[in-house]
């Protein structure tokens, strides 16, 4: 991930020179909260700065949660403004969207999961060869997969991708989970 604490890159107190964009907003965000920061501290003072700081972390903090995203850097800025929000209750979990997948993975044996690969080829599985149109049997279909980084269409679009034919809306064909929106 660019840009988080994890990855060693983030500078201190989560803020990021101005120079060191990376197109996701944030880097964005950072970059305009560091200018106005800059301003505070030749205005105010360094008392006056470091309550604006301690006041703008927990802002984002809370803007994590509620996005469910561990990082602002994992969201494209090109393509915020095509995220679709989804009516629904909210609710907040202090680790984020991790609680949700520690929950789901709990029960999944770790050599079935295959993390942080390219997706090469997808095989239905208990299908047979078939020909275009033919309805396929799957329980569940799912992938995970970073908010903006790639059109999801795409992906079905292209047949090299299915190692077997696969109707052209798969996504018709079988009872389809969903897409979440970050993976790592």
């Amino acid at each position: 991930m660019k840009g988080d604490e994890s990855s060693g890159t983030a500078p201190q107190n989560g803020f990021r020179r101005r120079d060191e964009q990376d197109g996701s907003v944030g880097s964005y965000v950072f970059s305009m909260l560091r200018g106005y920061l800059d301003n505070v501290s030749k205005q105010e003072g360094p008392e006056k700065r470091k309550l604006f700081l301690s006041i703008l972390q927990q802002l984002v903090s809370e803007e994590f949660i509620s996005n469910a995203c561990s990082s602002l850097f994992d969201l494209d800025m090109d393509a915020f403004d095509s995220y679709k929000e989804f009516s629904g209750g909210d609710f907040a979990l202090p680790t984020g969207y991790q609680a949700i997948l520690d929950s789901i993975l709990k029960d999944i044996p770790e050599d079935r999961l295959h993390l942080n690969q390219p997706v090469t080829k997808i095989a239905w599985m208990n299908n047979s060869d078939g020909e275009e149109g033919e309805i396929r049997r799957s329980q569940v279909s799912s992938l995970v997969q970073k908010a903006g980084r790639h059109q999801m269409c795409s992906l079905f679009s292209r047949r090299q991708l299915f190692s077997n034919l696969c109707p052209s809306l798969p996504l018709n064909k079988t009872r389809f989970k969903g897409f979440a929106s970050k993976a790592t």
